[in-house]
C-alpha cells in the first residue's frame, strides 16, 4: 500500500508534508491543528505590534513603545457616558499601550469646547487617587489608568512620550524677599543680596511691578 501523506500549507507560502499511518492520523491532525494556531496568533500579534493609534495625541508612536489594541466608544455608548459627565463629547479612545513588556490604559475624550474640556477633568479628577492621571490639553483629556506602583512610572513616561501635555508651560510665581545685611562693612558683597536685586528685576516684557 503506497505511503499516504498530510500536506500542510501556510498561506501558500510554506507547504510541509508528513507520512503518516491510521494511528498516527490524529496525533498529526492535533499537532497540525497547534502549529496553524500559533502561526496565526503570531502574525496577528505582529500586526497589531505594528498599528497606529487613532486618538488625538497618541498617532505618533514614540520609539520603544507599541499600541496594543485599541477601542473607539461611538454612537448611544458614547453620549450615555457624555450624559453621565455632563459633558458634550466628540469621540472617546481606549487605547492600550506598552513599553518594556508593560502595559497601560490611557483613555482619549475629546470634548465639543476647551470649556468642556476643563470642566471634564475637573470631573474625572474626583474619581483619582492622583489628579495628574487625568490631563487636559485643548478639547483633549488623557485618563491614564493606574492600578499599580509600577503603571504610575509607566504614565509618568507616556506623558512626556507622547503629544499629550503642552510642550510650553508657563507659571505665576510670587514670593516675599528681605534682603540680607552683611555684618562685616569691609567684606566683600553678599552674593545673596545681588540674588534678592536680581528676583526684583521687572523683565523687559512684563508690565508687572516688583514685589518686595
Amino acid at each position: 500500500m503506497a505511503n499516504q501523506f498530510l500536506t500542510l500549507t501556510f498561506r501558500d507560502s510554506c507547504r510541509m508534508a508528513f507520512p503518516f499511518s491510521r494511528g498516527l492520523h490524529s496525533f498529526l491532525c492535533i499537532i497540525a491543528s497547534l502549529v496553524v494556531a500559533s502561526f496565526l496568533a503570531s502574525t496577528q500579534a505582529a500586526q497589531l505590534a505594528g498599528q497606529k493609534s487613532k486618538a488625538p495625541g497618541l498617532g505618533a508612536t514614540p520609539a520603544g513603545w507599541e499600541i496594543v489594541r485599541e477601542t473607539e466608544v461611538n454612537g448611544p455608548q458614547l453620549a450615555q457616558f457624555g450624559k453621565r459627565l455632563d459633558a458634550s463629547l466628540k469621540c472617546l479612545f481606549n487605547t492600550f499601550v506598552r513599553f518594556e513588556n508593560q502595559e497601560l490604559q490611557i483613555n482619549t475624550i475629546t470634548a465639543n469646547s476647551v470649556e468642556d474640556a476643563i470642566k471634564l477633568q475637573g470631573v474625572l479628577r474626583k474619581g483619582k487617587q492622583n489628579p495628574k492621571w487625568v490631563i487636559q490639553n485643548g478639547p483633549h483629556v488623557y485618563e491614564f489608568v493606574v492600578r499599580q506602583p509600577s503603571q504610575a512610572r509607566l504614565a509618568i513616561q507616556a506623558r512626556m512620550a507622547f503629544a499629550i501635555e503642552p510642550k510650553k508651560r508657563t507659571y505665576h510665581v510670587e514670593f516675599d524677599a528681605i534682603p540680607i545685611k552683611n555684618e562685616k562693612p569691609d567684606s566683600a558683597p553678599d552674593g545673596r543680596n545681588q540674588l534678592f536685586n536680581l528676583l526684583l528685576q521687572v523683565p523687559t516684557n512684563s508690565k508687572q511691578n516688583p514685589r518686595s
